[in-house]
């Protein structure tokens, strides 16, 4: 009987812990990700090509069918073309024509 209070009282802690961790995450929306897609593109029209890769994969990993997804695909691929590294943009631009082809 002992054993089984003690079970009781494990248990119903961690539920109580469970959910108070759960209770201060922000889950983020379909225009958060935006967001990425915004600096990315802010990021390209500056030239910094590293910035704009890591944004708008962010953003394309999150809303892959986003109206803006292929043209953050093209970006992708411009900035590695840019940085020259030429495999790795025509492995973007690949990826480009297969994904997003009208």
């Amino acid at each position: 009987m002992k054993n089984n209070n003690i079970l009781k009282i494990l248990i119903f802690t961690f539920l109580i812990l469970t959910l108070a961790g759960c209770a201060g995450k922000k889950v983020q929306t379909y225009a958060d990700f935006n967001k990425y897609y915004e600096k990315g593109v802010k990021s390209f029209e500056k030239g910094k090509w590293t910035k704009t890769i890591d944004n708008l994969k962010l953003f394309l990993i999150n809303s892959p069918g986003n109206e803006f997804a292929d043209k953050a695909q093209f970006y992708i691929a411009e900035s590695y073309f840019n940085r020259k590294e030429y495999l790795l943009a025509i492995s973007e631009y690949k990826q480009l024509v297969q994904r997003y082809r009208y």
